[in-house]
């Protein structure tokens, strides 16, 4: 109907579903000793349940001796014809992009933005008296 309408074709849309809490670590050998894997390090092969699944390594640890935590994207619904190397980019340029911070982040922006935003509704918003007039603000949403 609405490319009847407009004249326009539908989006295509890719579907990620992102799994912080895991378990699974890599490491790699760096002089001799194991070691983290470097900034932007991508894992879609050989320990995959399939082919829409990947790990990405997008920030750097900041204590000495722990270890990262790769995250787990899952491709759940794609009706794109986005490439996986385009994809892959993206989603590790979306870690670069949270506001007032210029380093990466462990996951994309826009997501720590909507945990950011969600627990503020949670914590401070619940039970604060708000008129109703601010409530048709984005602020207050």
């Amino acid at each position: 109907m609405m490319e009847e309408y407009y004249g326009l074709t539908r989006p295509k849309v890719i579907y990620l579903v992102l799994t912080t809490c895991l378990t699974d670590r890599f490491f790699r050998m760096f002089e001799g000793r194991c070691a983290n894997p470097p900034i932007g390090t991508l894992i879609n092969q050989q320990v995959n349940s399939s082919k829409a699944d990947f790990y990405l390594i997008a920030h750097n640890i900041c204590k000495k001796g722990g270890s990262i935590t790769p995250l787990n994207y899952k491709i759940v619904f794609s009706d794109s014809t986005l490439e996986a190397e385009a994809l892959y980019s993206m989603v590790f340029a979306q870690c670069f992009n949270y506001p007032n911070y210029t380093g990466a982040i462990r996951q994309p922006g826009i997501l720590q933005s909507a945990i950011k935003c969600t627990k503020f509704g949670a914590e401070v918003l619940s039970n604060l008296q708000v008129p109703e007039k601010f409530k048709l603000y984005p602020y207050f949403l």
